[in-house]
């Protein structure tokens, strides 16, 4: 990740469409501004093997914080969990 990069464009970068992402950006609007992704802090991107569809993202927030956000059901969840 490089300094200003944002989700959408890292998806994209991984072949998804801005239709695909949108659910997963306003999911994480009600936890994180994801405008304000930050180098050097870590990000997770998590693919089902067999269907290549995301199914999870893990962001870093600050150095206690984990923004987390996991597709459930038919929705994409959003939480903030403390790192571990």
């Amino acid at each position: 990740m490089r300094r200003g990069d944002t989700l959408d464009r890292l998806l994209a970068a991984r072949g998804m469409g801005p239709r695909e992402a949108r659910p997963w950006i306003e999911a994480a609007a009600a936890v994180y501004d994801l405008r304000r992704l930050r180098p050097r802090r870590g990000l997770t991107l998590v693919f089902d093997r067999a269907t290549r569809r995301l199914e999870a993202v893990h962001y870093e927030m600050d150095d206690r914080s984990l923004l987390v956000l996991e597709r459930a059901g038919q929705g994409i969840r959003a939480e903030r969990a403390a790192l571990p």
